[in-house]
């Protein structure tokens, strides 16, 4: 019986397992959830199927710890194959792949918008708070680094974290809280997302606030998914590696304390008409004033919270502070004046 179960692979993120397997003909792909993630991402699952194209849930059970989830092996994905994550590995230039997915989206956000209460998105942000916020960083660590001046990308930056920090924490005591909605997983990841625009994680899937998904996006394609997951999450990219050759260039002259980054044309572009064919169409058609409001709060939770800032590198660490403090301390009203801001970090320093 051994010799007909082959383990393609396993990756051990946190407290939970993910991976696959074959048992004869017939593949799988497993995850293996701490309880309240089980359920979590079956309650998730149950919502965006109805509007997404997923994996078939084949079997699910649980006890009082862990709970296990078996979905159809999608044969789309293989080593460096199948996901985001690859198309933008071999890619340099946007194709219709990316239009279609980004066409997909739009349609379900348009079909789903709504003013509303939800929780879903707690588990990527609110939730941080108290077990990632609170933990990775103290006082100390806000002295440290308020009122540091870097010259980034050829402007002159001044750091006001605490400030930004205070800010962040009133935003997030405001409860409750309507937002606009849409049904999405609320981690449109390069390794949640096929290229044929089908998604394959759930855990904070429902209805999700359209700026949360948003921070998720651009905070991936700006410095996580070409840079900083490939530095600090390498195992994560074991059967997709290919893009770590591709990795972003950080140059940082500490003397001068001058720190440069630019990120791939394929990843700003994905951005702009991300911006463009999402969320400049969605806001035009609702009364939405506070939406930078809302995006910048996410992003910047974002930025502090998927990696601890304290393991990283110097250079690393400076950079997630300046764009911590680029996006918060704007207050746009029209999101083509945030493509103005991206434009001017990247394009005029090419």
């Amino acid at each position: 019986m051994n010799s007909q179960i082959k383990i393609f692979y396993e990756i051990i993120s946190n407290k939970n397992k993910f991976g696959s397997f074959q048992i004869g003909e017939f593949k799988f792909f497993y995850k293996i959830l701490e309880k309240d993630d089980y359920e979590r991402e079956l309650k998730g699952y149950n919502i965006v199927k109805k509007f997404y194209n997923v994996e078939n849930l084949l079997f699910n059970i649980s006890n009082n710890n862990t709970g296990i989830l078996i979905y159809e092996y999608d044969d789309e994905i293989n080593e460096n194959k199948g996901l985001l994550v690859d198309y933008f590995a071999d890619c340099d230039k946007i194709s219709n792949i990316f239009y279609n997915i980004i066409n997909l989206y739009k349609n379900i956000f348009q079909k789903t918008l709504k003013f509303t209460e939800t929780e879903s998105w707690d588990v990527f942000y609110k939730n941080r708070i108290k077990s990632r916020l609170n933990k990775y960083y103290d006082s100390s660590f806000y002295d440290k680094y308020d009122g540091l001046k870097i010259i980034f990308n050829n402007k002159i930056r001044k750091l006001n974290l605490k400030f930004t920090i205070t800010e962040i924490l009133k935003y997030y005591n405001e409860n409750p809280k309507k937002y606009w909605t849409i049904i999405s997983q609320c981690d449109p990841t390069d390794l949640n997302i096929t290229i044929s625009g089908r998604i394959i994680d759930y855990l904070g899937g429902g209805e999700n606030p359209l700026m949360a998904e948003f921070a998720m996006f651009l905070w991936q394609n700006i410095c996580i998914g070409n840079y900083l997951a490939i530095k600090y999450n390498p195992k994560y990219f074991d059967n997709h590696n290919k893009i770590i050759s591709k990795i972003d260039k950080v140059n940082f002259d500490e003397k001068n304390n001058k720190l440069f980054h630019y990120i791939r044309d394929i990843r700003f572009e994905s951005i702009k008409i991300y911006i463009s064919e999402i969320i400049i169409q969605l806001i035009k058609g609702i009364k939405y004033n506070d939406w930078y409001k809302d995006l910048k709060n996410f992003i910047s939770l974002k930025i502090l919270t998927i990696f601890d800032l304290n393991i990283m590198e110097k250079k690393d660490l400076l950079l997630s502070l300046c764009y911590l403090d680029i996006f918060y301390e704007n207050n746009f009203e029209k999101p083509e004046e945030l493509l103005n801001l991206l434009e001017d970090i990247y394009e005029k320093n090419k």
